[in-house]
């Protein structure tokens, strides 16, 4: 079965001094438990929609699992809401599993694997972007989400080539999320990462550009701003970073060497 994306719930209105009763509709958000072997790893509040695909972007962008040959099978219990990953828990696994983390805005997930991530620099850059592509891809992905468009309540997230072509787009709770479901369609369907675009509509924080760093997704797009740590993060990896993307204008953080005037 396929869990519901919108709920209805009671509101009431308020407008010109008069308050209205109404059915209002929003999106619907599922703790949702991912398991390793069938031990609770973390409760991620999510939208309910393609669990593996998230799962498996989530453990990615960990640093969790290296591959998906690491993972043996993946089961999604919509009814109970689990998630349970089977994997070889070999000693370097348990390693990783209880490793410190920095725990900075993740929205409750445990925040995302910073030290991995922070030193690590991407092997190729793209060298010929070009600012009409970046804003006509823009364009269209903030128009692509009927949900967004009913509840006002999710964020998204998009790979685009770096031609201006969408490979895939995700409706989410929360920003990560989001990127995470990117990650997990990439490795289930090999992927490479390395001349594509992640475009999100969520702050550019420092979770976000490791996770592109670990995916090796050399640029990241959003309509909003970043935090100084992803800027600083953006510019060591090599990640061209744009942000402030208001209809045929938007600032680079980083990599402005990679964008043709």
């Amino acid at each position: 079965m396929a869990l519901p994306e919108v709920v209805t719930v009671r509101a009431d209105d308020y407008a010109q001094g008069i308050f209205s009763s109404v059915e209002a509709p929003v999106v619907a958000e599922y703790p949702v438990t991912l398991l390793i072997n069938g031990s609770p790893f973390i409760t991620i509040a999510c939208s309910g929609t393609d669990l593996e695909l998230l799962a498996l972007g989530h453990l990615m962008a960990e640093g969790i699992i290296k591959s998906p040959e690491e993972i043996e099978a993946i089961k999604v219990d919509e009814a109970n809401l689990v998630i349970d990953v089977e994997t070889g828990l070999d000693e370097e696994l348990m390693e990783r599993l209880f490793r410190v983390h920095t725990i900075s805005s993740g929205c409750g997930q445990g925040g995302t694997s910073l030290e991995a991530n922070a030193k690590k620099k991407l092997e190729t850059t793209p060298s010929f972007l070009k600012p009409e592509v970046i804003c006509s891809c823009v364009t269209e992905f903030l128009r692509t989400s009927d949900l967004h468009k009913k509840t006002g309540g999710v964020h998204s997230a998009a790979l685009y080539s770096i031609d201006g072509k969408r490979i895939v787009f995700f409706n989410e709770i929360g920003r990560h999320n989001a990127v995470d479901k990117l990650i997990g369609y990439a490795v289930r369907k090999s992927l490479s990462l390395d001349e594509a675009m992640i475009l999100s509509t969520g702050r550019l924080s420092s979770e976000i550009i490791s996770k592109a760093i670990a995916a090796k997704t050399p640029v990241v797009v959003s309509k909003a701003s970043p935090t100084s740590l992803s800027v600083e993060m953006a510019r060591e990896s090599g990640i061209v970073m744009i942000g402030n993307v208001r209809g045929r204008k938007f600032r680079v953080y980083s990599g402005r060497e990679c964008i043709q005037a």
